[in-house]
């Protein structure tokens, strides 16, 4: 599914620079026992996000808080992550394929 990026929201648990955490969310996962609507069977899937296109401006949501499963209530990270006056986004944008 192809959706226009407005906003980016990035995970930044574990991530020191913008950077990182950006080269995260474009990476691929790959999620077992997916239900295939097409064959009704389990299968393997590799999801991934990729970015077409951006504007002069993003705006990047930085997701602070995680859930505390043994409080049962949101932590914030406070973690320090560094990021540059000008972001080079040319690294995590899709590529364009033969077929488009």
């Amino acid at each position: 599914t192809t959706e226009p990026f407005y906003a980016l929201q990035l995970d930044i648990k574990g991530h020191r620079t913008l950077e990182s955490a950006m080269a995260a969310h474009v990476q691929p996962e790959m999620v077992p026992e997916f239900a295939c609507g097409a064959c009704s069977q389990k299968v393997t899937v590799k999801k991934m996000s990729r970015i077409s296109s951006l504007g002069e401006s993003v705006v990047i949501h930085l997701k602070r808080f995680e859930f505390d499963y043994n409080l049962l209530t949101h932590r914030k990270l406070d973690s320090r992550l560094v990021f540059p006056m000008e972001l080079d986004t040319s690294n995590f944008m899709a590529q364009e394929t033969a077929q488009g």
